[in-house]
């Protein structure tokens, strides 16, 4: 699940795009919290965003929740160091740096999401990337066609050079280690 704040009205209408520069993944179940869909309460102010799987929301240009599953967290954290900040300790790196470099790579100056261009075989594990407008998941049994069901089996590339649709801040997380949570439909 995905938490960017509250970005819905008292309608439950979605009115904006983000409320935060902290784009969480968090876990769907968490401490026996039940709550319905849309509301705000006192302790817990955000709207309710739903991915396939972590490797989708690290695509859409979210981070592991410190809150709900800081184990994750701390995996996360200790690649971005080995990608990013190698002179840091995880313990030494603020979240706000993370999160603000994210912010730089979620929408480009057009209001767009930015991809950049990348050898397909150079992608790891958990990379989320596009084909003429198809969006394709890399994983070590090879690359599955993404969508909001599940992932399929797809045929062989004769791409050599794909969109990336995962930030690139993310790819270089994933270079260092770090293993997204993928569907049970990605595993071949």
């Amino acid at each position: 699940m995905g938490n960017r704040g509250i970005l819905h009205n008292a309608e439950q209408e979605v009115v904006r795009h983000s409320a935060s520069d902290a784009w969480l993944c968090c876990r769907l179940s968490f401490k026996g919290i039940k709550r319905q869909i849309f509301q705000v309460t006192p302790k817990f102010s955000y709207s309710e965003l739903f991915f396939l799987d972590e490797a989708t929301a690290l695509a859409a240009g979210h981070r592991p929740c410190n809150d709900c599953q800081p184990y994750r967290f701390k995996k996360f954290k200790a690649a971005w160091c080995r990608a990013h900040s190698q002179e840091l300790k995880p313990s030494q790196l603020l979240v706000a740096s993370i999160d603000e470099k994210l912010e730089q790579e979620r929408i480009d100056s057009s209001e767009k999401k930015p991809a950049f261009r990348a050898s397909l075989s150079e992608l790891p594990v958990g990379t989320i990337f596009a084909v003429n407008s198809t969006a394709y998941l890399t994983t070590s049994a090879g690359h599955f066609l993404w969508s909001q069901d599940g992932y399929t089996q797809a045929d062989p590339f004769k791409h050599s050079t794909v969109e990336v649709l995962t930030p690139k801040s993310v790819v270089a997380v994933l270079l260092a280690g770090y293993v997204p949570q993928l569907h049970a439909s990605a595993d071949a």
